[in-house]
């Protein structure tokens, strides 16, 4: 969809002058946002998506931490094992979440930049 947008783009600034002489300004400009609008759409989506996946991994690591917290008290354990095993929680949840943004901005950019190049080249 940011093909159609960007052509658009281009399009409207190279026929600026043919724009504003027919007076056609508030419909080029409505036409210009509602494809960025759906442009920005699957970017979006994918963000949301990933937030709640995050949010989704918190809960799941929380479970865990209570689970190993109760299973502790009621089997009476030594505490430093009790906190070796919630250290290898929080480490598990926190290397979960580094191997989901590699990318850097939190997506898989690599894949996607190196499906286009694999697209572009045949």
């Amino acid at each position: 969809m940011s093909v159609y947008f960007r052509t658009h783009f281009l399009e409207t600034i190279s026929g600026l002058c043919t724009i504003r002489a027919f007076g056609c300004q508030h419909s080029s400009q409505r036409s210009h946002e509602a494809l960025l609008q759906a442009a920005q759409r699957p970017y979006y989506q994918r963000f949301m998506v990933q937030r709640w996946l995050n949010l989704v991994l918190d809960m799941v690591a929380a479970g865990v931490a209570i689970l190993v917290v109760g299973l502790a008290i009621r089997l009476q354990t030594r505490s430093t094992l009790v906190g070796l095993a919630l250290v290898n929680v929080i480490s598990e949840r926190d290397s979960a979440i580094a191997d989901s943004s590699m990318g850097g901005d939190g997506d898989f950019a690599g894949v996607d930049q190196s499906v286009r190049r694999v697209y572009h080249s045949s």
